[in-house]
């Protein structure tokens, strides 16, 4: 007897193949929740649950996107400890743990002594050891800036302006502190994300 869907062996099961597809993020399709500022937008959550799920879908969905276009993923992420819960979950959470980590680029900015990029990221993604870099890449003169393709930082992070950044990836205390943010680096597209209560 066939059965439908991939056939796949696991000892002697067989697996029936996912009519949903291996990641599912939960979209809101409520209108109110996504804020226009000048150089992008500000996401609002009713939880930090939420929040962070948004946020991890987001990286996701960058990294998937620059190594279909590029090859490789430059990823740029700020110590600052208001991200630890969005590291955590892209290490636990099974529809982002699939983030294409050997092809990522992992560029550090330290911003305190906290190491939590090494404790939650570098220790544990399977990332090339070559591929992980200490400082933000430098701008060699008369050459193209470097690129980044996700800078994820909060709104007190400064972010340099010699780097070609595809999309800053920003936590932030209000949607006010994203505008802020935003005119302050109204060179790049800033996707911001705010807690409701905060809003």
């Amino acid at each position: 007897m066939m059965r439908e869907g991939k056939r796949a062996r696991d000892g002697e099961k067989w697996i029936e193949e996912s009519k949903e597809g291996p990641y599912q993020f939960v979209e809101s399709t409520s209108s109110e929740d996504l804020i226009s500022i000048s150089n992008g937008t500000v996401t609002v959550r009713a939880t930090m649950d939420e929040l962070i799920d948004a946020m991890a879908a987001l990286v996701f969905t960058e990294a998937s996107s620059s190594v279909s276009q590029f090859g490789d993923f430059q990823l740029a992420l700020s110590d600052a400890d208001s991200l630890l819960p969005l590291y955590e979950r892209l290490m636990y959470d099974p529809n982002v743990r699939g983030l294409p980590w050997l092809c990522t680029h992992l560029w550090q900015m330290k911003e305190s002594s906290e190491g939590i990029i090494e404790e939650t990221i570098v220790n544990h993604a399977d990332i090339p050891e070559d591929q992980i870099h200490a400082d933000l890449p430098v701008q060699i003169e008369e050459e193209p800036a470097p690129r980044i393709d996700c800078c994820v930082v909060d709104d007190t992070s400064n972010v340099p302006t010699d780097l070609q950044i595809r999309k800053i990836i920003l936590i932030a205390t209000s949607v006010e502190a994203c505008e802020v943010f935003a005119q302050s680096n109204s060179e790049f597209t800033v996707c911001g994300f705010v807690l409701q209560e905060n809003q």
